[in-house]
């Protein structure tokens, strides 16, 4: 089984600029949904980030990422996985309030997960979708993460030591 992942996509980035969100669709369009469809993809995973606004969305942002993303997968019924990043949430301590849920509802073959991780199967591989962990739900995440006979860890981490883009170490936990 192939699946196909994808993290900090950031829909409105750049203050909602035009010519990114152009960017993202011509990828999306002309690259990512004709590969899914070459090589029969029916699972996607999203590892968090997915709207770059943890405050407030762009109508016209979430028109278009609409169109040319979430409609796609939808059309094609992909299966579409997606943990919520820290850009996903409203608050800093929990994952209550977030995009991902009250953006994406309408979507059948989607599964959003917020709260605490999970462990999914697809062909002989274990997956564990771990969501951004807050004060509210890292003993749970922790946790289960601790337990988990999962392959392969899914998440969007901040991760003390890791360098996260090229000269940026993060230096918490």
């Amino acid at each position: 089984m192939k699946i196909a992942f994808v993290n900090d996509t950031h829909f409105g980035v750049r203050g909602d600029s035009q010519v990114f969100l152009d960017h993202q669709e011509k990828f999306f369009r002309e690259i990512f949904f004709p590969y899914l469809d070459e090589n029969n993809i029916q699972v996607v995973m999203d590892l968090g980030d997915t709207f770059d606004r943890r405050k407030y969305v762009n109508y016209v942002t979430l028109k278009r990422a609409k169109e040319f993303f979430f409609n796609q997968m939808d059309s094609r019924s992909i299966e579409y996985h997606a943990v919520v990043g820290n850009h996903s949430v409203y608050f800093t301590n929990t994952n209550e309030v977030n995009s991902m849920d009250l953006l994406l509802r309408e979507y059948k073959n989607f599964h959003i997960y917020e709260k605490e991780p999970i462990e999914l199967t697809f062909g002989s591989t274990r997956f564990m979708m771990v969501p951004w962990i807050t004060k509210d739900n890292r003993d749970v995440c922790i946790n289960a993460i601790d337990k988990t006979s999962a392959q392969i860890l899914l998440g969007h981490f901040e991760i003390e030591g890791f360098e996260m883009m090229k000269g940026t170490v993060c230096d918490h936990v």
